[in-house]
């Protein structure tokens, strides 16, 4: 039986996430474990920034699939499923070799399928469809501490996004990294915030009028070089919503957190100058509990979202 392209899409993705680990635990002989301390601005690394007058360019392509179950009185079920299509372009320009300004914009296609089960018993679906552009992004990363200096190097960054799409909040937020890098791996800690402004603007079934909230999360992430072409990056990120009130107060969601670990193998095609990284992300995304003015609504269950990337950075 020939596996469907979600499928496919999972096994090509799952090979290189196993492929990625397996040669993590092989080092070459020229390229052994080494942990001497080195300031180098690997072109795929977390800590990577540009130097002075130089540009960095990220073209990317994301596929996203997310599935959740909102249990409602018993036996009833809704069933959502949604899939994300998204190009981005990302850019970044030194501004001096510790200040870089950053910029980024993207197009993306969104379709949600919902359904209503009671049991066994099926009771009626839908199907939305979105594409439209994105709010874009705009920001800055300053490196406060540098490794030459310090055993390790400190970066903040802060971005914002206006609300320049109707199915949109403006946001904003601001990051501090703790960087250690050796010439065989980089280590990178992350500590930050995002504030999401409220969103006024009209219902439909991919945007619900809400409150402004706040999203915590702190997060690490290594990249370990294999040879002067291959290197494994991977890591894992926790986050945690505060409680998110809908149209108008009507209802008011509280979600526990979320984890999301993530694995990629970048290949030099050029090496220093031209990237190409494969990525896999998937989000362990915490019950969420849907609570309405007088009584609960229901809680999301089972929710659990997969993101497949390709990114090619170029740096000139």
């Amino acid at each position: 039986m020939p596996l469907k392209t979600k499928d496919f899409r999972s096994s090509v993705f799952a090979s290189v996430a196993l492929a990625s680990i397996g040669l993590s635990a092989l080092p070459t002989a020229a390229h052994a474990v080494d942990l001497t301390p080195d300031s180098t601005r690997y072109l795929s690394d977390p800590s990577f920034l540009p130097l002075e007058g130089q540009v960095y360019s990220e073209t990317v392509y994301l596929h996203t699939d997310r599935d959740e179950d909102l249990l409602l009185t018993s036996p009833f079920k809704r069933h959502f499923s949604t899939t994300i299509d998204e190009g981005q372009q990302i850019l970044r320009y030194g501004l001096t070799d510790r200040l870089s300004l950053y910029a980024a914009g993207s197009y993306s296609g969104t379709t949600q399928n919902a359904s209503l089960s009671a049991g066994s018993l099926a009771l009626g679906s839908s199907s939305v469809s979105r594409n439209s552009f994105d709010d874009p992004s705009f920001g800055a990363t300053y490196r406060i501490i540098e490794q030459a200096d310090s055993p390790v190097s400190f970066d903040v960054t802060g971005t914002y996004s206006p609300s320049a799409v109707e199915h949109s909040a403006q946001s904003g937020q601001v990051s501090l990294f703790v960087n250690r890098e050796t010439r065989f791996i980089t280590i990178q800690g992350e500590a930050g915030a995002s504030y999401i402004d409220a969103y006024g603007g009209p219902d439909t079934a991919l945007a619900t009028r809400h409150n402004s909230y706040w999203n915590y999360f702190v997060g690490i992430r290594s990249q370990m070089r294999l040879t002067n072409d291959f290197a494994i990056n991977s890591g894992v990120t926790y986050s945690k919503n505060t409680d998110i009130t809908y149209d108008g107060g009507s209802f008011r969601d509280s979600q526990d957190g979320t984890w999301s670990p993530f694995v990629s193998l970048s290949y030099g095609i050029v090496p220093g100058k031209v990237d190409v990284a494969f990525e896999y992300d998937h989000a362990f995304i915490g019950d969420t509990q849907r609570n309405g003015l007088i009584a609960p609504i229901g809680k999301f269950d089972n929710d659990s979202q997969n993101l497949y990337a390709v990114h090619l950075r170029l740096f000139f």
